[in-house]
């Protein structure tokens, strides 16, 4: 996906934008939301992160790796 290389050569600024563009298009798709989480959490954002999630786990309710995340970032977030 576009927005794991934006992340990885650090350009988080554009990275959001294609984020925010894909959460507008509300595909769905419960892998998608999965690792928009990922990223979030890894740019630092427990918040965001556990939205994503949350997203995921509408269309997957039992996805451990939704629910994994989901308790990473809410972990995160409470710091």
């Amino acid at each position: 996906m576009r927005v794991d290389a934006l992340a990885g050569s650090g350009r988080t600024v554009e990275a959001l934008e294609e984020d925010r563009r894909i959460l507008a298009e509300d595909p769905p798709l419960f892998h998608i939301y999965a690792h928009l989480g990922w990223i979030r959490l890894g740019l630092g954002d427990g918040a965001g992160a556990a939205e994503r999630f949350r997203r995921a786990l509408r269309y997957q309710p039992g996805s451990q790796v939704a629910l994994q995340g989901l308790a990473r970032a809410q972990d995160t977030s409470s710091r």
